[in-house]
């Protein structure tokens, strides 16, 4: 809501897209419908709730403008790969569950799923640790880092590569559920996010039907770029 309100105010020209993760599926469906019970009221600025919520029987729900903005998935951030290009990356008060070896695993990646002028928001008690080369301090009380440009995680068994799915089934999964729910302008921009991380691929359905087409693949088969509707072709 603030990044949507800031974004308008000063009348900037840019996407703006959210991904909100989670391992637990439940919890993401729970946070997905955006709904909120009537004590809401005591919490949120009347302003903030007028323009941003809209009401419903027992609550409140998050407009559209907000929730077409995040996407919700289901990823681990011990086994998958992290999301990348990303120009802020939010991971509060997780790493306390872990141990050193853990964290120090995981800042890599994020590391390297940062954009060089990107941002790592991390929880008050927490620390970079040993990574303390590869990050600069921006707010030593809110734990707000940057990158330092040309650092080199150490490499790490079995460290993820960053892509945007975790697995080549959850691709799928991933681009049609958010088309499912989402714009024409969203639309686009998920097609040049998932072009800008993906090799050219084809995306098929359980009957091999086309779904979709990302970049170009005709150097191996002849077909337009972009979305198919389920019956055009069959391979």
């Amino acid at each position: 809501m603030m990044l949507v309100d800031y974004i308008e105010k000063n009348k900037l020209d840019c996407e703006l897209m959210i991904f909100a993760t989670d391992i637990d599926r439940r919890s993401l469906d729970i946070a997905g419908q955006g709904f909120y019970p009537d004590s809401i009221v005591s919490d949120i600025d009347p302003v903030v709730l007028s323009r941003h919520f809209i009401r419903k029987e027992n609550g409140y729900q998050i407009n559209e403008n907000i929730r077409k903005v995040v996407v919700f998935a289901t990823h681990n951030l011990l086994k998958d790969p992290p999301f990348s290009k990303l120009d802020l990356l939010i991971c509060r008060n997780l790493f306390i569950y872990f141990k050193a070896e853990i964290q120090q695993r995981i800042l890599s990646m994020f590391y390297y799923a940062l954009n060089a002028n990107g941002f790592l928001f991390m929880g008050s008690s927490e620390t970079i640790g040993d990574m303390s080369e590869a990050y600069v301090s921006i707010d030593a009380k809110w734990k707000i880092y940057s990158l330092k440009e040309g650092y080199r995680p150490p490499l790490i068994k079995d460290l993820p590569l960053p892509r945007s799915y975790s697995s080549q089934e959850n691709e799928a999964q991933f681009v049609m559920r958010t088309r499912l729910r989402t714009g024409p302008k969203i639309d686009k921009l998920l097609d040049s996010t998932v072009a800008a991380f993906m090799p050219p691929s084809i995306i098929v359905d359980e009957n091999n039907y086309v779904i979709h087409v990302i970049n170009n693949v005709n150097d191996y088969i002849q077909l337009p770029s972009g979305r198919f509707s389920q019956n055009i072709l069959h391979i």
